[in-house]
């Protein structure tokens, strides 16, 4: 049964600067289909969570937005987001071998280092033609010419209902850039800095995208891939399907492995 509700008051006066009042105050009134019990706060408390830095002025751009200028420059500059990286084609064919390899493993809900729930994960080395060019392209453009690239390239196959939790990539593993291509679902990952986790950023990721993150966002910011129902950008709720991304690493520095 679908049920419906209307807001007795503008949405876009609580973003940002009253959401905090949202959970607290008991003044709003709501209005709702009749009969329905059904009221406008649940979607208020959503709108809260994905706006904790109320009181502050969001400063946004079409993949990035932020309520601290500090981390919305850093990001600016150390999280890249290039959207329709890949044709629908391309991503096809990209699922297409990938789940060759994923199809024989079982979602796994206790991560190593319980960073992901809900999720299938493998490398791979050797693609098709087409999907190593693609590969190859990632490469040029998200690590300079002195990288030498992981010869593996990461799969990671998340379920619809799966998330994967704040954690910094171990420095033992890969080093200073992590690119990604986004197949089958977009989602919102957020960044926070490490020495304060109310210092954050979100990131929109849209289906067939690809993002780099480098430098200090890949060693001083946690990331996470939010759930859906968590999961919102410029006010609105971005979708969060099964989500399958191809992640590109470079080696790690030398400091880091001895």
């Amino acid at each position: 049964m679908k049920m419906f509700f209307r807001l007795s008051f503008p949405v876009q006066k609580l973003i940002p600067q009253r959401c905090s009042r949202i959970a607290t105050t008991r003044s709003w009134k709501y209005k709702h289909k009749k009969d329905t019990g059904v009221f406008a706060r649940p979607m208020l408390l959503q709108l809260q969570r994905s706006y904790s830095t109320s009181h502050q002025h969001i400063l946004r751009n079409e993949h990035l937005e932020s309520g601290d200028a500090d981390v919305y420059k850093i990001l600016s500059e150390d999280m890249k987001v290039i959207p329709d990286f890949i044709t629908e084609q391309e991503e096809q064919s990209l699922l297409q071998e990938a789940m060759k390899v994923v199809k024989r493993l079982r979602y796994e809900f206790n991560h190593w280092d319980n960073a992901i729930h809900g999720y299938r994960e493998t490398e791979k080395k050797n693609w098709n033609e087409l999907n190593s060019q693609i590969i190859k392209n990632v490469q040029h453009l998200a690590f300079v010419q002195q990288d030498c690239p992981l010869a593996y390239v990461h799969i990671l196959d998340l379920a619809q209902d799966g998330f994967i939790k704040p954690h910094v990539d171990a420095v033992r593993f890969c080093g200073d850039t992590i690119a990604g291509m986004s197949l089958l679902s977009s989602c919102v990952m957020r960044l926070a800095q490490e020495s304060d986790k109310n210092m954050f950023a979100n990131v929109h990721l849209p289906q067939r995208s690809l993002y780099i993150m480098k430098n200090r966002a890949r060693y001083e910011f946690t990331h996470e891939v939010l759930k859906d129902e968590e999961s919102f950008f410029d006010g609105k709720h971005i979708s969060r399907q099964r989500r399958i991304s191809i992640v590109c690493r470079n080696e790690p520095r030398p400091e880091d492995t001895s």
